[in-house]
């Protein structure tokens, strides 16, 4: 694969993307502007980190992962190209981050609310 010149770069490629949204203003407003609340300040997780529920698991390679004040987590992620599975893909990243953030012993209950964007150049439903 042949790298793109810098000056080619958009939002949309996964390099440019994940600079961008490891920005903490930008991510903090774009988060802000989606959930329509304010935010009082995000901690970043990961970037481009690669999280698994177990050793024969699928992994997954999370683009943007943050964490806000109140314990929220937010998985923010580009997708290009129209695979036909976000539906299912969402279920599977969000699964793995619970497992990931639910340690053995604790209960359902210690789960903090978690969200999944993925943010599509075309239309993921139709």
């Amino acid at each position: 694969m042949t790298q793109k010149p810098f000056g080619d770069l958009t939002i949309a490629d996964d390099f440019m993307f994940c600079k961008v949204m490891e920005y903490e203003p930008i991510c903090k407003e774009f988060l802000e502007m989606l959930f329509n609340a304010k935010i009082e300040k995000i901690t970043y997780l990961s970037s481009q980190n690669t999280v698994t529920a177990n050793s024969g698991a699928k992994t997954v390679r999370l683009d943007v992962l943050v964490k806000d004040k109140a314990g929220t987590s937010y998985d923010i992620e580009m997708q290009v190209g129209n695979e036909y599975n976000i539906p299912k893909r969402m279920r599977y990243y969000q699964a793995v981050l619970d497992v990931a953030f639910l340690d053995k012993g604790y209960s359902y209950k210690a789960l903090n609310e978690s969200y999944i964007i993925f943010i599509c150049l075309f239309d993921p439903i139709g």
